[in-house]
C-alpha cells in the first residue's frame, strides 16, 4: 500500500496506525515531499516499510517498491 503523509481528512501516519491495528503484517510504503528525518522516523516508527520522497518518477517508485518486497 502507497499512503502520502499528507492526507486530507485523516493524516497518513494516523491512517498508517489504523491499518497496522487492522493488519499488524501490512506492507505500507510512505511517501511525502517533505523528507524531513522526522517525518520519515515517524513513518518508520509507526510501521511503514519504507519512505519514499516526492516528486515520485516511475523508476524511483519501482526500486523502492521491489526493495520493500524483497525484503520480506
Amino acid at each position: 500500500m502507497l499512503l502520502d503523509i499528507i492526507m486530507p481528512g485523516m493524516g497518513g501516519v494516523e491512517t498508517l496506525g489504523h491499518i497496522m491495528a487492522l493488519d499488524k503484517n501490512a506492507v505500507v510504503v510512505m511517501a511525502s515531499s517533505m523528507g524531513t528525518e522526522d517525518a520519515v522516523q515517524g513513518a518508520l516508527k509507526a510501521g511503514a516499510k519504507n519512505f519514499l520522497l516526492k516528486p515520485i518518477d516511475q523508476d524511483g517508485l519501482l526500486k523502492i517498491l521491489r526493495t520493500t518486497v524483497s525484503s520480506l
